[in-house]
């Protein structure tokens, strides 16, 4: 009798295991309709504002395949999606590294900040109301990030808020636009910085 009901208990544990790893459907078809819409376009530009630490600071970042060019403020990133170039005026200095193709954070890797979150993340619609749905995401496996907050315009499947939480920090980028652009993006010019200190991680 007694191994019976550890037999129970045990295959009720693995059920609730298993439910609670479930996709929820309704995220997961805006994640597949936000990561379709992405995919869609040559090319996009986001206008944003971070904000931290009590500060504000306005930016855009544009993307066309792998590279991409982002400001924010003075700073600049330049990438031609395997190196990344940070140009930082106030230290007149320029650090080079290679860019992470696993990471979704939209100030390291914009490229892929809206595709493959179904893949990477868990998922759950945490509330929905007018005109916007919030979702929460948290990483599959060990990431520094340990949940994100996503919120999408419902009607055009358009990313309007995100907050990433992290060692107990709390970064929030407001999304003013986000739309199509088939500009070109440009590459790092060194010519650009004669008198930059060139710090190379690669």
């Amino acid at each position: 009798m007694k191994k019976f009901r550890y037999i129970l208990l045990t295959l009720f544990a693995l059920f609730v295991a298993i439910s609670s790893l479930r996709a929820d459907p309704r995220s997961a078809q805006l994640l597949k309709s936000l990561e379709q819409r992405v995919e869609q376009m040559a090319g996009y530009e986001v206008q944003f504002t971070l904000r931290i630490e009590g500060r504000e600071i306005a930016g855009y970042y544009r993307v066309r395949g792998d590279a991409y060019v982002m400001q924010m403020g003075e700073a600049a990133v330049f990438s031609d999606g395997r190196s990344r170039w940070e140009v930082d005026p106030s230290k007149r200095e320029v650090v080079v590294d290679g860019v992470d193709p696993q990471s979704h954070n939209i100030l390291q890797n914009p490229t892929r900040a809206f595709t493959f979150l179904d893949a990477d993340y868990t998922h759950e619609v945490h509330s929905e109301a007018a005109g916007q749905v919030t979702l929460i995401l948290k990483p599959k496996t060990r990431s520094s990030i340990s949940a994100v907050t996503l919120v999408l315009d419902t009607a055009t499947v358009t990313p309007r808020l995100l907050v990433y939480e992290a060692d107990g920090e709390r970064l929030q980028i407001s999304i003013a636009s986000f739309a199509e652009s088939t500009a070109p993006i440009p590459a790092f010019e060194p010519s650009n910085y004669p008198d930059y200190e060139l710090i190379d991680f690669r």
